[in-house]
């Protein structure tokens, strides 16, 4: 829990203009990448069906779907409109997981919108396959999503933090989020630009 001082506009500020000079820095980087992913479900056995990998340019590095054990949810399809007749003939997690691995291991820096839960799920699909531990250090990902927020800058006095802000522009695919995701940091980076303009 962060706990904002007593001059809120300041701090608001601070953090918001932080949060620019992230966006700022990440698409500064030639080597940063971002990742998503669709999955069967929310809890602690859901895998992943869809992941993508793209650059700052947009430009795909992985776009897969993926065959997972488990079946596929009704209510999860109305989410991101997968059903297990479109992934029964893709390759499974093993089947791409060392593509995926080098991609992410080659990169500065990993985006996520929401890094927790997406960590989460990578980590949970490989290890219904029993794969070795694999990737870059979790100090490589960064969560867009928290930034996001901070940019925005609604206090959440009674939980001690910033609002989580929902992704905007996405579509519920993977490779559709990851350019939300990018289009979101040029957004953030713009307002800098637009704010340094007026001074």
């Amino acid at each position: 829990m962060t706990q904002a001082p007593e001059d809120l506009t300041t701090f608001l500020a601070d953090e918001r203009a932080a949060a620019i000079a992230w966006a700022t820095a990440v698409l500064a980087d030639d080597e940063a990448v971002y990742i998503d992913t669709e999955t069967t479900g929310l809890d602690e056995r859901a895998e992943i069906v869809d992941i993508a990998v793209c650059d700052n340019a947009g430009r795909a590095l992985v776009d897969r779907l993926v065959r997972p054990r488990g079946h596929i949810p009704s209510e999860t399809t109305a989410v991101h409109g997968i059903t297990y007749r479109d992934v029964a003939n893709e390759p499974t997690w093993p089947d791409v997981y060392e593509d995926v691995c080098r991609v992410l291991n080659a990169a500065s820096r990993i985006i996520v919108y929401n890094v927790e839960y997406d960590l989460r799920i990578l980590a949970q699909t490989s290890s219904l396959y029993t794969l070795a531990p694999s990737g870059p250090p979790r100090t490589r990902f960064e969560c867009a999503m928290e930034q996001y927020s901070r940019f925005m800058g609604r206090w959440d006095r009674e939980a001690g933090r910033f609002q989580r802000m929902k992704l905007r522009g996405g579509n519920h695919r993977a490779f559709g989020d990851c350019l939300a995701t990018v289009d979101c940091l040029r957004k953030m980076a713009a307002a800098g630009k637009t704010q340094a303009t007026m001074f």
